[in-house]
């Protein structure tokens, strides 16, 4: 889609997504920078996402933690020997094929995840004490509506114009 094809809706339609084009990245680098600041050392930000997820998800396997992180395997191997070697992961095979690892969280790995995620919530709840409840659910809810568009363009991706 382009201005020029559909009127003055495609237009308006153009000009916000110019503006959502400049606000992202600056939005993203701050949330990376909120977000990697743990309260304890020597946590990278994807070592933080991979607790987290594991906290809340489950055991995943090397492949599902690759899609979730969207790297390939080598990724997948620092960080997770990383995570064992700090007795944070424990590794298993699956029982009915091999190949296949499957990774789960220690008791250390939970306390780590749980410290991390408190801290967490701690940050969230002071930037919806700023913005207010009814703004923060609003954004939560633009959050989620975008999530679910973006999947379902990425599945099905619009044909592009002339």
């Amino acid at each position: 889609m382009n201005p020029t094809r559909g009127g003055e809706q495609d237009g308006r339609i153009w000009a916000l997504a110019e503006q959502v084009d400049r606000v992202l990245p600056a939005l993203a680098v701050k949330l990376m920078q909120f977000v990697k600041d743990f309260p304890v050392p020597d946590v990278t930000l994807t070592q933080a996402f991979l607790l987290h997820h594991l906290r809340h998800h489950g055991p995943c396997t090397a492949s599902m933690i690759a899609d979730l992180l969207g790297v390939t395997s080598g990724p997948v191997t620092s960080v997770t020997k990383r995570l064992m070697q700090r007795g944070l992961l424990d590794r298993r095979p699956d029982a009915k094929d091999g190949r296949v690892v499957w990774f789960s969280l220690t008791d250390a790995g939970e306390r780590l995840a749980d410290t991390l995620s408190r801290h967490s919530t701690e940050r969230w709840a002071a930037v919806i004490r700023e913005v207010g409840e009814e703004r923060a659910r609003t954004a939560l809810e633009i959050m989620g509506n975008t999530i679910r568009v973006v999947d379902r363009l990425q599945e099905n991706p619009p044909e592009a114009g002339p």
